[in-house]
């Protein structure tokens, strides 16, 4: 009998000399509707006599046993081998089975399996190996990809990394320039600073040098104008001693004698003066006269307005003329508020 199916479970029996046709055709046996199978693909016999099983290939391709294929041939089947029809995208297996003439032992499906993987096993092992192989090429392809783009990567690092490290360089150099230049110019503007120091210094010297006589001479002359200042003022009291009167006081004391140290400062004043020397000589008799006690002698004003006088040649418009001789002013001082003619 034939074990055929997906799960080889349905079972044809095969009759005593008789042909089981495998096809196409619609009065076969059993019938494959495959456009890849032949009209009378192959057939099968039970030879009763010889006790074996005959297989007749009827077509030029699609039928294998065991593994291997068979074109318009007769073929002795044994127990367990199997019968391959290969058909468009199908293939139909049938397993022959001698049990119930006791020509074979065992399941027939375990052996057509183990036949089947003793021939499948090296084309297997060739297609896992193709397939590996194919893998394998895709995964080196894959690899020098990555290697390829790493490469080129790597070169793009290493390119930009020189052109960084050429940067780098020209700045430490500009920097090293720049630092040694700021250096050198800090040592020569320190040499210029004290190059001007030294220069204002001695020009600061020859201007006090030039300033010292002058500020000497001003001060010498600005102490004698103080002095001569002082001298006025006392000669225009000891002349118009009405004009210093205070009106909110009834009788004003004035002291006309000098001290002794106003007296060497009015001297060391009007020393080198011509013309001065009678009318400090006529003042001093005439402004330095003392009382019994030894006390200089204290004029008493009395309380008038605050009105000056009138001064001789102002009604008639001519100008106040001063002579300032020594005789003339011991004469002013000792008359001092005479009626004359004459001015002054």
């Amino acid at each position: 009998q034939l074990l055929t199916g997906s799960q080889m479970n349905r079972l044809v029996d095969l009759q005593a000399n008789r042909w089981l046709k495998i096809g196409r055709h619609p009065g076969s046996h059993i019938l494959i509707n495959n456009p890849n199978v032949s009209r009378n693909q192959c057939s099968i016999r039970w030879d009763y006599y010889d006790k074996a099983v005959e297989l007749r290939v009827e077509s030029s391709s699609g039928t294998s046993v065991n593994g291997k294929p068979y074109s318009l041939d007769r073929v002795i089947l044994e127990h367990g081998d199997r019968v391959r029809v290969s058909g468009k995208t199908a293939m139909y297996d049938f397993i022959l089975d001698l049990r119930p003439v006791g020509l074979g032992f065992g399941d027939p499906r375990q052996k057509a399996r183990d036949g089947q993987m003793a021939v499948e096993a090296p084309a297997l092992r060739w297609a896992r190996m193709r397939v590996k192989v194919s893998k394998f090429n895709q995964d080196i392809r894959k690899a020098e990809t990555d290697a390829f783009e790493f490469e080129r990567e790597y070169y793009e690092i290493q390119a930009r990394r020189a052109i960084r490290l050429k940067e780098m360089g020209e700045l430490e150099e500009r920097h090293k320039f720049y630092t040694e230049d700021t250096k050198r110019l800090e040592r020569h503007l320190e040499q210029s600073r004290q190059d001007w120091l030294a220069k204002l210094d001695q020009l600061q010297e020859a201007n006090e040098d030039e300033m010292r006589p002058l500020v000497q001479e001003t001060a010498s002359l600005q102490d004698r104008f103080e002095k001569l200042q002082l001298k006025k003022d006392e000669l225009a009291r000891s002349i118009h001693p009405e004009r210093y009167v205070v009106s909110n006081l009834a009788v004003q004391e004035l002291d006309f004698a000098p001290s002794a140290r106003e007296s060497g400062a009015e001297d060391d004043a009007f020393e080198g003066l011509s013309g001065l020397e009678d009318n400090r000589a006529s003042g001093t008799d005439h402004s330095g006269a003392e009382g019994d006690d030894g006390q200089p002698a204290r004029v008493a004003v009395p309380k008038r307005d605050l009105a000056p006088p009138p001064v001789p040649g102002e009604d008639d418009g001519e100008p106040l003329t001063v002579t300032t001789t020594g005789e003339d002013v011991g004469r002013s001082g000792a008359a001092a508020g005479d009626d004359d003619d004459e001015p002054l």
